[in-house]
Parts: C-alpha cells; sequence; structure tokens
C-alpha cells in the first residue's frame, strides 16, 4: 500500500524526534513530542475516529433540527417543536408591536418576518403588577402552594410588545380538521399569562385530537383605559383594547389556523376566572361574531360591564396619579410603561376598577343584562362554578390580615350596591341551615354565592331563555387534598387541561389515582363540548341542557351526578341581593 505524503511526513517526523500533528482533520490537532510517538499512530487513529463521531452528531443534529415542524402564517414561516407526540409553536406574533404610539389603539396585524421564525419559546408577559415579584420574596414553597398564581411563571420579563399565542396540535401534516380551543387566561382584567403551567395545552391537544391555542393581551391600564371623553375618536375604542386584542387573535385564527391542522370553523372560547369574563363580553361584542362558534364560562361569568361613567372616573384618576392634565395623551403617551403601572396601582388603592366598558361602538350594551346578548344567540354555552370558590383567600390573604366576618363580606358588596340589610338576611338564612357552622364558614358560603354563582345562574338562566343554542352548567366538587380550601377557585383549570400532576399544591405530592380519572373525564367533557356543541361523555351520567324548570348541573367528582336546582334555598336567598352586579370574585386578592 502507498503510504500518503502526511503519513510519511509523520513517520519522518517521528524518526526525527519532532513534533508532528497527528489529525489530517481540519479543525483537530494534537501535537506529540518524541516520547509520544510510540502512540503517535494510536492517536491518530482515535482522533480521525473521533472527528467521524462528532461530523454524524452534527448531522444528526441538523437532521432533528430539520425535522422542527415548520408552518407558514400570513406573516412569514415559524418553526415549533415535536414534543410529547405534539407539534408546539410558542410566541408567535398574532399583531404588531402595541407599544409607544401604538399604546392604548386597538392592535394591527403583525408585520412580515423574512426568513424562519423561532417558535420554541414562549413570549414577554403583558405589562402587569405581580405580587411577590421581587426576587428576594420569591420562594419554592411559595411556588408549590399558592394556587393562584404558583402555577404561572410571572417573574420573566414583561414587554408591552406581548400580544402573541402558542399552539399545541397533534400535526401539521394530516392535512385533518381539528376542533380548536382557544384558552383566554384569568387574573381578572388586570394580570395573568396565557402560558401558566397548568395551561400546558400537550395533554389536551394530544388524548382529545384537537389543536390547543392560548395568547397573551393587554391587560389592566394599558387594556382597559378609555380615552373617549379623553383623546376624541382616535381612542373611542381605548376601553376595550385588551377585549380587541382577543378579536384580532381570532382573526388570526381564523386566517391560519388550518395551517396548523384546526378548523377555523370550530372554533371554541374557554377560560376560568378572568377570562371567563372576558369571554361572557365577547359573546356580546359584534366584532367576535362569526369568529367563534361555542363558549365555556369557567367561574367568571359577568352580567355587566362598566358604565362610560365609571371607566372616565378611573381614567381621570389616573392622569391625576401621572401628575397629567387630563389632555394631555401625549404626555401619557411618553410615560414609561412603569410609570403607568404605577398610576394603575393609585387607581385601584382609590377604589378604581379596570374592566369592560360600555362605550357604545365595541360593546352598545352590558354582557348578559337585561338579557342574553342576541348577537351571541346561536352559539352554545357551558357555564359553571366551583363548590368553594372563595375559600382561595385562606391561601391568597395574608393571615392574620382580614376577618371573614359579615362585617368585612358588608364592605366588600357594598361597593356594588348591596344593601347591608339585604346581607343580614342572606346571612341569617344561610346560617340556619348551616348549624354550628363558624362565621368564616358562612362568610366563604355566602361570598361563593354572591361574587361566582349567582351570575353563573343569571347567564345560564338568560342564555336558556333565549331558547335557541344550548346551554349545560355544571358545579365542580372535587376538593384539594389538604381540605382546608375545598373546592376553591382555579381548582378545576388543571382537570380541564388533564394536568393533575402539575398542581401538587392541590393534588398532593402523591395524587390519588382518582384525581387523573377525573381528569380525563373533565378533559373529555370539554373537548366533547368543543367538538360537538355537548359535553355528553362516555364517562359520565346523562348530562341534559340547562332550563329554568329544572336547573340541570352536572356536578363534577369523583362520583358525579345531575342534579336537579342544587341548594335551592340558598339560591332563592341570593336573590335577595338583586343582580347584575359585577362578580367582586373577579379581582378580589388582584389588585395591586
Amino acid at each position: 500500500m502507498t503510504e500518503s505524503p502526511r503519513a510519511k511526513d509523520r513517520t519522518e517526523a517521528i524518526e526525527s524526534g519532532r513534533s508532528v500533528l497527528v489529525s489530517d482533520c481540519p479543525g483537530m490537532s494534537l501535537i506529540l513530542s518524541q516520547r509520544d510517538a510510540e502512540c503517535s499512530l494510536c492517536a491518530h487513529k482515535f482522533i480521525e475516529r473521533t472527528f467521524r463521531v462528532t461530523v454524524f452528531r452534527h448531522q444528526w443534529r441538523y437532521q432533528v433540527m430539520s425535522k422542527r415542524p415548520i408552518v407558514d402564517t400570513t406573516a412569514g414561516r415559524v418553526q415549533g417543536v415535536r414534543h410529547g407526540g405534539i407539534d408546539v409553536f410558542k410566541g408567535i406574533p398574532y399583531a404588531a408591536s402595541v407599544a409607544a404610539n401604538g399604546r392604548f389603539l386597538p392592535a394591527r396585524e403583525p408585520a412580515p418576518w423574512a426568513g424562519v421564525r423561532d417558535a420554541a419559546q414562549y413570549g414577554p408577559l403583558a405589562m402587569q403588577v405581580v405580587p411577590n415579584r421581587a426576587p428576594e420574596r420569591r420562594s419554592a414553597d411559595q411556588a408549590l402552594r399558592d394556587p393562584f398564581i404558583g402555577n404561572q411563571d410571572l417573574f420573566r420579563p414583561m414587554s408591552e410588545d406581548c400580544l402573541v399565542l402558542n399552539v399545541w396540535t397533534p400535526s401539521i401534516s394530516d392535512h385533518l380538521k381539528r376542533p380548536v380551543m382557544l384558552w383566554v387566561h384569568g387574573g381578572g382584567f388586570v394580570r395573568g399569562v396565557g402560558d401558566a403551567d397548568w395551561h400546558d395545552g400537550t395533554r389536551l391537544a394530544r388524548e382529545q385530537d384537537v389543536v390547543v391555542v392560548q395568547l397573551n393581551h393587554r391587560l389592566n391600564v394599558f387594556g382597559f383605559l378609555s380615552l373617549v371623553e379623553f383623546g376624541g375618536a382616535d381612542y373611542a375604542n381605548s376601553g376595550n383594547t385588551g377585549l380587541l386584542d382577543i378579536v384580532t387573535a381570532l382573526q388570526w385564527v381564523h386566517r391560519t389556523i388550518e395551517a396548523f391542522g384546526g378548523d377555523r370553523d370550530n372554533v371554541t372560547l374557554f377560560g376560568q376566572s378572568g377570562g371567563g369574563a372576558k369571554i361572557s363580553a365577547l359573546l356580546a361584542m359584534p366584532a367576535a361574531q362569526g369568529l367563534f362558534h361555542k363558549a365555556v364560562v369557567q367561574s367568571g361569568s359577568i352580567v355587566r360591564a362598566q358604565t362610560q361613567d365609571e371607566a372616565s372616573s378611573t381614567t381621570a384618576a389616573v392622569f391625576r396619579a401621572l401628575d397629567l392634565a387630563p389632555t394631555d395623551i401625549d404626555g401619557l403617551l411618553r410615560s414609561a410603561p412603569e410609570q403607568v403601572l404605577d398610576a394603575y396601582a393609585s387607581a385601584v388603592k382609590a377604589g378604581h376598577n379596570f374592566m369592560p366598558v360600555v362605550d357604545g361602538s365595541t360593546l352598545s350594551n352590558d354582557p348578559f343584562a337585561p338579557d342574553a346578548p342576541s348577537v351571541s344567540a346561536s352559539i352554545p354555552l357551558l357555564v359553571g362554578t366551583t363548590k368553594d370558590e372563595n375559600r382561595l383567600e385562606l391561601a391568597t390573604v395574608p393571615p392574620g390580615s382580614r376577618e371573614f366576618t359579615e362585617t368585612n363580606l358588608q364592605t366588600d358588596l357594598n361597593r356594588f350596591g348591596v344593601s347591608d340589610e339585604a346581607l343580614d338576611y342572606v346571612w341569617r338564612s344561610y346560617a340556619a341551615r348551616r348549624p354550628g357552622s363558624s362565621p368564616a364558614e358562612i362568610y366563604f358560603d355566602v361570598k361563593t354565592d354572591a361574587c361566582f354563582r349567582a351570575n353563573a345562574i343569571l347567564q345560564a338562566e338568560r342564555k336558556a331563555a333565549q331558547n335557541e343554542a344550548a346551554v349545560y352548567m355544571y358545579l365542580f366538587s372535587w376538593e384539594e387534598f389538604s381540605g382546608r380550601l375545598r373546592s376553591p377557585h382555579v381548582v378545576d383549570v388543571p382537570f380541564v387541561f388533564n394536568n393533575v400532576d402539575r398542581a401538587p399544591g392541590l393534588t398532593g405530592p402523591q395524587p390519588d389515582p382518582r384525581c387523573f380519572t377525573l381528569g380525563m373525564t373533565v378533559s373529555s367533557a370539554w373537548a366533547a363540548f368543543a367538538r360537538t356543541g355537548s359535553p355528553q361523555t362516555s364517562g359520565l351520567p346523562d348530562w341534559n341542557r340547562y332550563t329554568s324548570e329544572r336547573r340541570e348541573t352536572m356536578v363534577l367528582g369523583y362520583d358525579s351526578e345531575e342534579v336537579s336546582d342544587p341548594r335551592r334555598d340558598d339560591r332563592l336567598a341570593m336573590q335577595a341581593l338583586g343582580s347584575d352586579f359585577p362578580p367582586l370574585g373577579g379581582w378580589v386578592g388582584l389588585a395591586p
């Protein structure tokens, strides 16, 4: 065999005692001295083998990267990841940035981009005030035990350029049209994020063969500051820009979701707490009609929105906090986002709220007062609450900072026109049916019904009265493992996504195996509703549509059952408080 020139040079170098480059491979070198000469040929073979392995690994990595799913959107190509048998795309812009001069204005379509945009990471949070955000106050214990914020990564960067969404789909290549389930996150109208850990769409998409979409949108002062009386026609819709962001996301879904394996003609909105409240308002917004076809409102029914006078009073408070004249829109736009958040916090402390407003254009009427909105009469509705919504206060209110008494409940409800006499009647009525209960027990039962269940019942009643699309009602009764919170606000969320193992603060470090069965049952019911308009599944007894005569309600738990008019006497007593006031629970604990 003829020796190669480099091999000959190596042999000569070894014989002469010179140092030698033993690898012919570019970028890989090993200098050997005379004492290493006897091992040089072995080293050369080793390095060449290493190089071949390295090249193979790079080729393998390139092949894996090249197999990452790519989808063409109207703005450009995005590349996601394949994870858990699901194609996942994160941080896709559904609108252009709303920072700077876009602040308080309706969102616009995203600017096109060249090349392929990486969609492997979540986008930034919307601007918001986050309790305990300071790093020195963050702890693993809190993240585990606080069931309201502990399930959300609220410690990453925030930005006004936050209009992004995430998509989970079983496949982008099989050309099927799957039901689309678009999640609207909670947090009142003031904070939250679409991609909280409990909201991960992998299992829901894979097990139920649906496309799951989540979004971030503008919140608090950035999404619900009505400037129509201060900035003129350009800002006519600013009081509802947070809702209009969701409409913009729905428009993106309508244009694009078929490329992700979804059916644009079968889109379901589902959301909890503030997410349910936003969906309640969207059901009354003409701009949203035709873009979604079913709705699920979990613990977030609202009957009315703010009046324009209420919204304008809030706006004036923000201008005062910034030390700006009420017409100084330029000054408001120049203010740093952190300054605007500080002004929002001042307004909240002064008793103002940030929520949708009946502005006469984007929202012409209250969502469900005096009747269900006619513009969405054809949209089926699934609505309900948890059994012990307001016991969440035991986890979110600092110990010793509040007494759970009738007096404090009066203070809460007086804000919404509930008289002391009416509340006293309801309190005594509940206490009579709960002999031996502590004031705190009665406090939580009355507040849960006043802040959540009463509005959910009104919403179901008024929807059923239209006698068009079906309405179904549920009561989630499963209790968290410690027993202290029982069935609180948010407890249903990990079951809807079948992520019960991601909620150890609720299910415990070793969940009861029945939790996983219930998770599959609930997520299957929600997906069935998205697919057909009925939540009926084989894992549940007959679930009939809600009627004012029988008030059919599915009580969801280990032994789910349909009950007619559960806790009828409490429902009748609650009517003494009146109706059509906003749910206090929508923002309890959410103020800065």
